[in-house]
């Protein structure tokens, strides 16, 4: 995969992470998943941590976001998600 622009790969992170609800990522699985080595993709975890105020948990060497900020999938009929937009 070729690198990403550093904008396209910070919102491809966040957009793994809220897709993923549980295990998390490790910073060798977002490397290979934006195409940049692993210590970019850790300058980019602490870029979305520290300045974007995006909330990850580490674990063992898995980042994932605290369980305290997922929300639950809504069960929605196809009215009551018209009527939220």
């Amino acid at each position: 995969m070729d690198p990403m622009r550093r904008s396209v790969r910070l919102n491809r992170i966040k957009e793994l992470f809220k897709g993923r609800q549980k295990a998390g990522f490790t910073t060798a699985e977002i490397a290979r998943a934006t195409g940049v080595s692993r210590r970019t993709a850790q300058r980019d975890l602490e870029v979305l941590q520290h300045e974007d105020g995006f909330l990850l948990d580490e674990h063992h060497g898995r980042y994932a976001i605290p369980q305290d900020e997922r929300l639950s999938p809504l069960d929605l009929t196809l009215q009551e998600a018209r009527a939220m937009l």
